[in-house]
């Protein structure tokens, strides 16, 4: 089985070229069948939600069975995008803090 593209594959890209959305297609075929894996990543809120939707377009394109698919995070509402990104804006505050030395933190 291959391994699978992480998120911050597709955040990287993201930052390098400047995309608020990215989607990530990977196939593979074995004795077993084929394997569709779909990564997205969105930068705010809205972007979150339009790339969980395109993603989930592009996997049923494919013939995948999105339902039976596994899912690590699901922004296609807005609520669960909006916790996502706070999420991400305090881990970087806390990275910032540590960067400078702040150590009372976890």
């Amino acid at each position: 089985m291959a391994k699978t593209i992480p998120v911050s594959e597709a955040r990287r890209l993201s930052s390098e070229y400047d995309r608020r959305s990215v989607i990530i297609v990977g196939l593979d075929s074995n004795a077993s069948g084929s394997e569709i894996h779909v990564v997205t990543y969105g930068r705010g809120p809205q972007d979150k939600i339009l790339a969980a939707e395109l993603g989930t377009a592009v996997a049923r394109a494919l013939g995948a069975i999105v339902q039976s698919g596994i899912a690590t995070e699901d922004f296609r509402n807005l609520t669960q995008a909006e916790y996502a990104v706070e999420i991400d804006r305090l881990k970087a505050e806390i990275d910032l803090l540590r960067a400078n030395g702040d150590r009372t933190g976890p």
